[in-house]
């Protein structure tokens, strides 16, 4: 498709052999590192994140719509990697409401990509939301759902015990102002499923996610 390509591989700039054994030794060493330098829980999340990654995300975008959940795993399981090695327990509320945010916000985020590039995608044989059901309804109602939940779990990270009354208030009702804009933009993008709100949509999600980031860190200080 010609969203990707440019890419090293579809352009041929990397042969597949070495590409493969390039992939190999970076696993296998980044594992290493990981475990050598934090322990097993950020080197299992990595080693997690890449099966579902390689073996599962990717041969799934040609069967089943599916694939977008298991990408969002895998597109959100690195934080929890980030959170072990600095010292959080595998088991923290913090650490998995930071994986939700990251699988949630996902969902509208890919799903303006998945509407903006559906015919791409239709051509090269992906099964996308957006090419199982070209209304976009089903893109625009995961887009919504995403939206609603991360604010919930925006706010859910912002009131973990700790610091003051005023600091969670205050952290909460910033995460929930951070995060309005992408769901209004994800329900106009149902009332208009065309690529002038999909891109609004994408606009907003490109947005939400580090203003989110911000204030949880900030938080921590409140």
């Amino acid at each position: 498709m010609t969203r990707t390509a440019s890419r090293p591989l579809p352009a041929e700039r990397i042969k597949l052999v070495p590409a493969i054994l390039y992939t190999a030794a970076l696993v296998v060493v980044g594992t290493a590192i990981l475990f050598w330098q934090f322990g097993y829980a950020p080197a299992s999340a990595g080693v997690a994140t890449w099966l579902l990654y390689v073996l599962i995300y990717t041969p799934m975008k040609t069967r089943t719509a599916w694939n977008t959940t298991v990408g969002a795993v895998a597109g959100a399981l690195p934080v929890l990697m980030g959170y072990t090695a600095a010292g959080g327990a595998i088991g923290d509320w913090t650490g998995w409401l930071l994986v939700a945010v990251l699988a949630a916000w996902q969902y509208p985020h890919f799903m303006a990509i998945a509407w903006l590039y559906r015919r791409q995608y239709a051509e090269a044989g992906f099964c996308m939301s957006t090419t199982v059901d070209p209304s976009g309804r089903s893109a625009a109602a995961q887009s919504i759902a995403g939206s609603i939940a991360i604010l919930g779990c925006s706010v859910a990270l912002c009131a973990i015990p700790g610091g003051s009354i005023a600091g969670i208030l205050i952290a909460s009702v910033a995460a929930i102002l951070a995060c309005y804009p992408m769901l209004r933009a994800s329900i106009r993008f149902a009332a208009t499923p065309d690529d002038v709100m999909a891109r609004k949509l994408l606009r907003s999600s490109l947005l939400v996610l580090p203003a989110v980031l911000a204030i949880v860190t900030v938080r921590t200080v409140l």
